[in-house]
């Protein structure tokens, strides 16, 4: 059976690790409806924390400010005070909202990572990671509508609605599938119909809207009818073909060729990388040259290296982290100027030391890779004789005092109680 290819786009103010977590529940569905889901994509935009109050959830918004649940990246910034298109009434209007530039920036970024991945047929996003998909089909370049057909939006708003013009067109080759929860807001449901009729209206093939029950705003967490509707759909889409398209014309017969059954072996790293390579190997001689221009790459390397703004260096390393989900891109990493002395000195700095070890592990610095119990126990035994640690642990300790303090206020000392109750 065909085995559609998806990827999963997470919302505004996540992490990766959030990201992974949301999925994860959904492993056993894809997997007996035959659906291979992509390692999540990292949002091409790092978040200040002045910028997280487009977040619904106050608790959730809390952790993410505190970053106890991982860097929180998102596609777009998201600001108040911006104009664009209105809810019907009684419903409560957009309170935040994203400039053209940022958006359009974020289209672009999402298609060359895309693209740099090749064999994606499909997106989940929740929330602004499908609303960011949405754009992407009415801006998507053309390489993509060969194989990209299917978009499952989870808790979006309707993005188009939201900026104030409606989508120009969508591939007549795409699927949307559009769910809220029934425990979702009143405005998002209304925004889950205004969206579909928008996107009937701009051409797209299918167009289908589902509400999932026990759900609020968020992913679903395990298989039914819906989902199962979701992964059929993803079929679906994956083997539609445009019934306006010409058939091509039927090959002539040749002989047969033999294929060799040798197993594929990733080429050598190239000369004179390392901690202490000092120039630039040439590109590998790659069908096509590099996926992502040397010079991108470099640029990207040097910003997040040497910048001194601060969010250029989050959207640089987000860049970076989408990269290395693409292995011949990694391979094109080795041949950046210094990149892997650039990525050592700053494993441990505040951007980048969640991501950048990473990157270092997937170049092959095994030393890097978390997944080894040794590493993982050089690494926290390192953590742990650390100051930001000790500081940690005196927080900790500090905040248990105040609560133990407030507990023996509320209630009388044991020995107390007795003789209370003795009479004595």
């Amino acid at each position: 059976m065909s085995t559609p290819k998806l990827v999963f786009l997470h919302g505004y103010g996540e992490s990766i690790t959030v990201a992974e977590m949301a999925v994860k529940p959904l492993e056993k569905l894809f997997k007996v409806n035959h659906i291979h889901l992509r390692p999540p994509l990292c949002g091409t935009y790092m978040l200040k924390p002045s910028e997280l109050g487009a977040i619904v959830d106050p608790e959730f918004r809390k952790a993410q400010m505190t970053s106890s649940m991982g860097q929180p990246y998102g596609w777009y910034p998201l600001v108040e005070g911006l104009t664009g298109g209105d809810r019907a009434a009684p419903l409560e209007n957009f309170k935040f909202r994203a400039t053209k530039e940022s958006q359009d920036a974020a289209v672009k970024k999402l298609a060359d990572v895309l693209s740099g991945i090749g064999d994606v047929d499909g997106i989940i996003g929740f929330s602004q990671g499908g609303e960011v998909a949405c754009l992407l089909a009415e801006q998507m370049p053309e390489y993509l509508t060969k194989r990209l057909k299917f978009i499952a939006a989870i808790g979006a708003d309707d993005v188009f609605l939201q900026r104030g013009r409606p989508p120009t067109s969508v591939p007549k080759s795409m699927h949307f599938f559009l769910a809220t929860g029934d425990g979702e807001a009143k405005e998002v449901h209304a925004d889950r119909a205004t969206l579909a009729a928008s996107l009937r209206t701009a051409g797209a093939a299918v167009v289908t809207e589902h509400v999932v029950k026990g759900l609020s705003h968020g992913m679903p967490k395990g298989e039914d009818d819906v989902m199962r509707s979701m992964c059929a759909m993803a079929h679906q889409a994956y083997k539609w073909t445009d019934p306006d398209e010409p058939k091509p014309e039927p090959a002539a017969p040749t002989m047969s060729k033999v294929v060799s059954s040798a197993p594929f072996v990733m080429p050598p790293k190239p000369e004179g990388w390392g901690p202490t390579s000092g120039h630039a190997p040439k590109p590998l001689d790659r069908p096509g040259g590099p996926i992502v221009p040397i010079e991108e790459l470099t640029e990207a390397f040097n910003t997040f290296h040497k910048d001194a703004d601060d969010q250029k260096k989050r959207d640089a390393l987000a860049r970076m982290c989408n990269w290395s989900l693409n292995h011949d891109i990694v391979s094109d990493f080795h041949h950046v100027p210094n990149s892997v002395d650039i990525l050592k000195e700053c494993v441990d700095r505040e951007i980048g030391k969640d991501s950048v070890p990473g990157i270092l592990a997937v170049m092959g610095f095994h030393e890097y890779n978390m997944s080894i119990p040794e590493n993982r126990d050089k690494f926290f035994t390192a953590y742990r004789a650390s100051d930001a640690y000790k500081k940690i642990e005196e927080e900790q300790r500090r905040k248990e005092a105040e609560l133990d303090a407030k507990l023996a206020a509320m209630v009388p000392p044991t020995a107390a109680r007795l003789r209370a109750i003795s009479g004595k």
